[in-house]
C-alpha cells in the first residue's frame, strides 16, 4: 500500500497554481517540474540579461545609466551555474555584453539639433520703381 503524505501549502505553491494550475499539476502532482530546474547555459545567460535590463530600466533607462554602467551591473546579476566550462562561460559573457550594448544605443535619444534656416533664394519677382 502506498504511504500518503500530508499535504503541505506554502506562498511558493500558493502563488504557482494562481499563476497557473498546469504549472503547478506538473510541479507538484505529476512531479515533473524537476527535470527542468537544472541549470543550463542559456536559462542562465537569458536571466543575465533580463535581470540587468529589468535593472537598467528601473535605474531611468538610457538618460540616467551610461553603456559602460550598463554592462558593469552584468557582473552584480551573472548566473554562473549551467556552462559547460569556463569557456563557454566567457563567449557567453562577451555576447551578453556585446547585446547590452547594442540595446543601450538603440534606447539612446540623440540630441537635437537646432533647427537650421532654409536657404535664401533670390526673389523672383521684379522690384517696382
Amino acid at each position: 500500500m502506498a504511504r500518503k503524505t500530508a499535504f503541505t501549502i506554502s506562498p511558493t505553491k500558493l502563488r504557482t497554481y494562481l499563476q497557473c494550475p498546469a504549472q503547478y499539476r506538473l510541479e507538484y502532482i505529476d512531479k515533473l517540474g524537476r527535470f527542468y530546474h537544472r541549470a543550463r547555459a542559456g536559462f542562465a545567460f537569458g536571466h543575465s540579461l533580463h535581470r540587468a535590463l529589468d535593472s537598467f530600466h528601473n535605474s531611468g533607462g538610457a538618460e540616467a545609466v551610461t553603456a559602460e554602467a550598463l554592462t558593469a551591473s552584468l557582473d552584480a546579476v551573472w548566473v554562473k551555474a549551467g556552462y559547460s566550462g569556463d569557456e563557454q562561460e566567457t563567449a557567453y559573457r562577451e555576447e551578453a555584453v556585446r547585446i547590452l550594448q547594442e540595446y543601450h544605443a538603440a534606447h539612446t535619444v540623440p540630441a537635437e539639433r537646432p533647427a537650421e534656416a532654409p536657404p535664401r533664394r533670390p526673389c523672383s519677382t521684379p522690384r517696382r520703381r
